[in-house]
Formats: C-alpha cells, sequence, structure tokens
C-alpha cells in the first residue's frame, strides 16, 4: 500500500488539506519525515497494481454464458457507433474539422496515431461498453449481483490479448518503449494505457461524465467555471525563467500525449456548427463529442457570437488486463524519460530524422545555423507562404510554440555535437553504432538535467528528501515490479499547473536593447522568425532572463 504526506507542518503553520479520495481518512498517521519533520500520512485503501484477491469461476456454465451473451452485444454497439460515424463522414454533416480553425491546428499537433492506435480504440470500447452492459444489467436486476459483480471486478481475461512483441538481446532502448521490461513488453511502451493512483469518478462507474452529486444532471460549463474561479493576472516569478517553463513542456510531451478521437480516416471531429453559435444535435453528434458551452455573456467569445467550444474524448486503450472494467486512457507516446520527442517512436519516423551518416540527425542549414528540419507537412502550421518555416522533429507538437522548436533544436545541435566527437574517437564505428552511442548520452543528458536541475527547483528540497530523490540516491538496481507508466492523475491533473506559468509577451532584446515585443499566440504553430538569422540567439537570451509566471491560480489569456 501507498503511503501519501497530505499534511506538512509549516513556520507559518499547518497547510489543511483533505485526504485523498479512496483513502482511510480515519487511519491517519503521524509521520516523521526528512530532517525530523512532522507531517501526516494515510494509506490507501486501494492497490490497483496488485493481482486481484478472488478470480470469479469464468468456467462456470452461467458466467461463461452471460459472458458470451454480454461482448456479443458489446461487439453490436461499437458496430453501431462506428457504422453511425461513418455515415456522418461520408454524408458530410458538418462534424470534420475544417483547416485554419484552432482545433484543427491543436488535431495536427498531436496527431499520431497509425492504424494498430484505431484497432486498439475498437478493442477498449468493446472492453467499455461491456462493463457497462453488465453493470446496467445489474442495476435493473437482470442478472444476480453478486455474479455481475465479481466478473467486472475479478481481472479475469475476457478479451484477446495484444501479442507481446519479441524482446530481442540489445544494449539500446527501444524507440517506442517495448522490452524496457523484458517480463512485461508492454509496460511503458507507446499506445499502452495509462496508469492510475486512484479509481476514476465516471457516473456510471465505467465511462460517462461526472454528474452533480446533488441531483445528477450535468456539470456547469467548463468555461463559465474558468471565468468565475480563474483570472489573469500578472504575477512574475521572482527568481524562475521562462525556459524554466518551456523545459517543463518538452518534458511532459516525452512522457504523454493524450491524442483525441478522430473519425475513422483520420480527419478531426467537429461537435460544434460550422460558426460556432451552438453545439451539433444529438443526430450529428460523434459519440465523443463533449462540447463546452460557452455562456452569452462571454467577455471574449461574446464579440464573436460564439457560443460552442470544441471537445473530443481522449483515446481510449484496451486494459493491460484485457479485462473488464472502467475505460483508461491510451498514451500515445512512450511513458519513459527517453527522448523520443528528439528521436521519434518508429522506425520510419526516426529514419526520416536521421542522415543515415556519421549517427547524425538532419538539420536545415540556414544562414549558416543548424536549424532543425522543415516538415513535409503543410498543414502542421498556420502559414505556409514564402519565408515561413514549420519544423520537423520526434514529437509532432514541436511546432506549438516558438520557444518549445528552441528546445527541440537545442538538443537536435547537442545530438549532432556528440556524434561528430564519438566519430573522431570512434572512426572505426557504423552509423547505427553512432546513433545508438549518442542517443544513449543525450538521453542520460536529459534524465540528468531532469533530476539534477529542474526537479529541485519545482518540488523544492524537502520533497526530494521525502522521496528519495537526490542525484545521489540513483540506483543501478532494476526494479521489475514497478510499473512505470504515467499515471493518469499526473498527466490530466498534477502536471497541468505548468499552463499558469506560461508568460504571454516575449521581450526580444538585441544587443541588450528591447527589439520586439510579441505576443505569445501570434508565435503558435507559427515558428517561421527562427529563420531570421539572430532570432535563435535573442529568443534563447530572452528564456533564460525574462521571469516565468507564478504557479497560481492565474492564467495568461495566451493559453
Amino acid at each position: 500500500m501507498e503511503k501519501y504526506i497530505i499534511w506538512e507542518g509549516t513556520h507559518m503553520g499547518p497547510l489543511y488539506v483533505f485526504c485523498l479520495v479512496g483513502g482511510d481518512a480515519h487511519g491517519t498517521t503521524v509521520c516523521v519525515l526528512s530532517g525530523g519533520r512532522i507531517g501526516v500520512c494515510c494509506t490507501s485503501v486501494f492497490n490497483h497494481t496488485a493481482v486481484p484477491r478472488k478470480k470469479s469461476n469464468i468456467n462456470n456454465p452461467l458466467a461463461r454464458n452471460l459472458v458470451q451473451e454480454v461482448l456479443s452485444r458489446a461487439h453490436q454497439q461499437v458496430e453501431h457507433l462506428f457504422q453511425h460515424q461513418k455515415y456522418l463522414l461520408e454524408s458530410g454533416k458538418f462534424n470534420i474539422l475544417e483547416p485554419g480553425t484552432p482545433s484543427f491546428s491543436h488535431l495536427q499537433s498531436v496527431r499520431q496515431i497509425d492504424n494498430l492506435g484505431l484497432d486498439l480504440l475498437n478493442r477498449a470500447m468493446q472492453e467499455t461498453v461491456a462493463t457497462r452492459i453488465l453493470r446496467d444489467s445489474v442495476r435493473e436486476g437482470l442478472i444476480n449481483q453478486e455474479l455481475g459483480q465479481e466478473l467486472v471486478e475479478s481481472g479475469d481475461q475476457m478479451f484477446p490479448c495484444p501479442e507481446k512483441p519479441g524482446c530481442p538481446e540489445s544494449k539500446y532502448r527501444s524507440l517506442d518503449g517495448t522490452c524496457n521490461n523484458p517480463t512485461h513488453p508492454l509496460r511503458g511502451a507507446a499506445q499502452t494505457s495509462m496508469h492510475r493512483l486512484l479509481l476514476p469518478n465516471y457516473a456510471d462507474d465505467t465511462w460517462s461524465l461526472r454528474e452533480s452529486v446533488m441531483d445528477q444532471q450535468p456539470l456547469p460549463s467548463a468555461r463559465l467555471i474558468t471565468n468565475t474561479v480563474f483570472s489573469e493576472r500578472n504575477v512574475l516569478h521572482s527568481s524562475i525563467n521562462i525556459l524554466f517553463m518551456q523545459f517543463g513542456q518538452f518534458i511532459a510531451h516525452d512522457i504523454s500525449l493524450s491524442p483525441t478521437i478522430t473519425h475513422s480516416n483520420g480527419s478531426g471531429i467537429s461537435c460544434c456548427t460550422p460558426d460556432g453559435s451552438d453545439v451539433l444535435s444529438e443526430d450529428l453528434k460523434h459519440f465523443a463529442c463533449i462540447p463546452i458551452e460557452i455562456p452569452s455573456n462571454d467577455q471574449f467569445f461574446k464579440q464573436f457570437a460564439q457560443r460552442c467550444l470544441n471537445l473530443v474524448r481522449t483515446m481510449l486503450a484496451p486494459r493491460p488486463d484485457c479485462s473488464l472494467g472502467y475505460a483508461v486512457q491510451m498514451n500515445a507516446v512512450s511513458h519513459f524519460l527517453d527522448g523520443s520527442t528528439i528521436y521519434g517512436l518508429t522506425p520510419d519516423a526516426n529514419l526520416d530524422l536521421r542522415t543515415s551518416t556519421g549517427g547524425r540527425l538532419r538539420v536545415f542549414h540556414d544562414f549558416g545555423r543548424d536549424l532543425l528540419p522543415l516538415t513535409r507537412d503543410k498543414e502542421t502550421c498556420v502559414t505556409s507562404g514564402k519565408g515561413s518555416a514549420c519544423f520537423l522533429a520526434g514529437d509532432s507538437r514541436v511546432d506549438q510554440t516558438i520557444t518549445l522548436v528552441a528546445v527541440h533544436t537545442l538538443f537536435m545541435r547537442e545530438h549532432n555535437r556528440l556524434a561528430e566527437e564519438l566519430a573522431l574517437l570512434n572512426p572505426h564505428w557504423s552509423d547505427e553504432t553512432l546513433f545508438e552511442e549518442t542517443r544513449a548520452i543525450v538521453i542520460a543528458e536529459l534524465q540528468h538535467i531532469f533530476y539534477t536541475e529542474w526537479l529541485p527547483l519545482l518540488i523544492g528540497e524537502h520533497a526530494l528528501d521525502d522521496f528519495d530523490l537526490r542525484d545521489s540516491d540513483v540506483r543501478s538496481v532494476y526494479e521489475p515490479t514497478i510499473n512505470p507508466s504515467t499515471t493518469n492523475e499526473f498527466a490530466a491533473a498534477a502536471y497541468r499547473y505548468g499552463h499558469s506559468t506560461v508568460e504571454g509577451t516575449l521581450r526580444i532584446r538585441k544587443n541588450k536593447v528591447l527589439d520586439e515585443i510579441i505576443k505569445l499566440p501570434d508565435l503558435m504553430f507559427n515558428p517561421s522568425k527562427m529563420r531570421l538569422k539572430d532570432f535563435l540567439d535573442n529568443l534563447l537570451q530572452m528564456m533564460t532572463t525574462q521571469s516565468m509566471q507564478n504557479v497560481d491560480s492565474s492564467f495568461t489569456d495566451a493559453v
């Protein structure tokens, strides 16, 4: 069972917080933390990584027949959902994202799902729908409650599991995270499910959106809550710069990507009318649509008469044990801190980034400088005219902001610098050996920067000690029982703190004199300024000298 620090005494007095959901609030104990400090801990009553204690008797004729009936009904319902999607797609009923819209640009940047990913979604939907059918049948008294509950919670395999990849002996990491653990080769791999620390809070315990606990009505508009609770206050951090914020996003992209569900042909789903004045009617709405209604008096959107924000549910993944249970979300990238943002996730993507000589990565030579290679996908960025630029990297989100492009460029250049050094020391090495040895060093550098320079600034010295995260605590022992998967709570909630640190105004200086003031939205999916001769140098200078926003409950209008 895991212990969580829920309260800690400080010189300013105690900070009161609630015990974690699912925690044993009555069983809290006093903890002695690092440095003799006192805290209060609670033990989670759930252990989601343990083997289930009770298995259902799947060979029982009643259970076997019930499972077959449920799976058959689930298959039919999922088939109906996808047939309706196909009808909407072919009939052109306004539910396809149009190029040039913000939602379209965002989709282009997170599109890292192939046909395998769509197949995994289909399988995950069948698991989810089967679970919903079984639970609904229990609620309606159609089947025995004990048997139905047992089948859902047993962890018994109900569906064919994905075929485990072969794991050839290799001293190098795989690109997609497979085979990090030979016993569980899919743990932490791309296009597998995120892990959970706590049970989800779906309205139907399976996949339905949360409802009001008072009257089971839909929750208020997220836009209304944002406008009511959060404000835009310009509070700069006293000592931490924009580079810290930007490196944090780079790390986030290395270990997590929650892609949205798309149409079967990969086109984006629109949940709003073409002019954004309303949500689509139910008969035109895709099953993954969860649009956000905009209040009529919204200070920003009322000038455009917009009443609908497009929002589509994220991709599901099959459950790791191939069982019935609540829906689990997919992580489209490797869960490991392994430089996938630099090197890509597939052999084809990786080869497209390489020169195939000297172990180096491809570059775009511009004004004698090495920039990231230009992408051939004309829809990734919002501009495509003469002199424009849209870049290619290991992660499709590279062009989201120009400061993110800068960090990608630094790591590309570092790889090539190291590859050239290794080639001088080892002239007999092949391109592949040079590439993999350089990649291993860059990954180590990335991890070192994260754990010894970046993380201490984020969580503080005390937390480093409490969770044994000091550089001196690095261990060479591999722990095969640990699930390395990114947690849903981290990707969807905890790490979103970073949005509050984004600075919406960039002050570019040239020779220490203010040269230009740029609004961040003007550079989103529009990194063409990188082609200006001195812009990258001036941008990096700005990132190291200008403060990021404080970590608080306010956000810049830029995001």
